[in-house]
């Protein structure tokens, strides 16, 4: 059995995977999280912040040390849309090389997507046509695709730390508000609508931080569950009744909901917004959730999982 480990650098939360492999197939996986907002302050300054940087320098030392300690081989780390964005990106990058001994690779928009894609495949046991909706910090991927591969892909500037910034002010957050964001999402997304409705996705799928937690929101999960939570669907409707539950809440109230953590609370709204306009620009009926995503992809992209 093989003990591989890869980090995700995002732009609100860093991650880690150990996986655990045999003859290509995923027998064992473990996923931790800390959320150090490494993309917050980006949108408006175009820079990473001194703390934000600091503290996913600490994040990546303490993942380096588990792995290392259980005997799981560290393939690096793999940085996006705040890092590649910011004006310190490349600069922070190399200061985490330096600084931990973990290698660092900066990927763009298209190659987030395309890892994103692989690792959802490596969850489905018969894909159809699908959209896969990834909502990260700083920017959102649409992919369409199906098991052959890639048909359409897109990286947009909707990541749900980027539109709470930019939108989201008071707490809750008003109606003009929310209607601002909604319409800031779909200036974006209308461009696309003719190319994805024509495409005719049986299925959509989202991965990535917003569309976890609100299936798990859902579930009223206490502790999350990967397994519960994978294929776990969630329909327009259900999206909508989270979505009134959750603005309607100031932000202390939002972090005791069940199966939200307590530092995704601020964002949660924004997150769920664009999810929403995404599913309804694109006429689709909701999302199955998978927990399988861009870190299981680069185990498909390196050669280590198969497909």
């Amino acid at each position: 059995m093989e003990k591989i480990s890869v980090i995700d650098m995002g732009s609100n939360s860093i991650r880690l995977l150990m996986a655990e492999l045999e003859g290509g197939k995923l027998v064992g996986a473990e996923k931790l999280l800390s959320m150090t907002r490494l993309g917050a302050g980006v949108d408006q300054t175009g820079l990473l912040r001194q703390m934000s940087m600091d503290e996913t320098i600490e994040a990546v030392r303490a993942f380096k040390a588990l792995a290392d300690g259980r005997g799981s081989r560290l393939l690096g780390a793999f940085a996006t849309s705040a890092v590649r964005e910011a004006g310190n990106g490349h600069a922070f990058a190399r200061r985490v090389e330096l600084e931990t001994d973990v290698p660092v690779e900066i990927v763009s928009g298209e190659e987030e997507a395309v890892l994103g894609f692989q690792g959802v495949l490596a969850g489905l046991t018969h894909p159809g046509r699908v959209l896969v909706i990834d909502i990260g910090g700083g920017s959102a991927e649409l992919i369409l695709g199906d098991s052959e591969g890639i048909a359409h892909k897109v990286s947009l500037p909707l990541g749900a730390v980027r539109m709470t910034e930019r939108w989201l002010k008071s707490d809750p957050p008003t109606m003009s508000e929310v209607d601002a964001l909604r319409g800031d999402a779909l200036e974006h997304l209308d461009a696309w609508r003719e190319l994805v409705i024509g495409y005719r996705p049986e299925s959509a799928v989202g991965i990535g931080g917003t569309a976890t937690t609100l299936g798990a929101i859902a579930l009223g999960m206490k502790a999350y569950d990967r397994e519960r939570i994978q294929g776990f669907e969630l329909s327009v409707r259900g999206l909508d009744d989270l979505i009134l539950r959750l603005s309607e809440m100031p932000l202390e109230v939002r972090r005791e909901v069940p199966g939200l953590q307590p530092k995704r609370a601020d964002i949660i709204i924004a997150g769920a917004l664009v999810l929403e306009t995404i599913l309804k620009t694109f006429d689709m009926t909701g999302y199955g959730v998978s927990d399988y995503d861009n870190l299981e992809g680069l185990l498909v992209s390196r050669g280590y999982l198969n497909l």
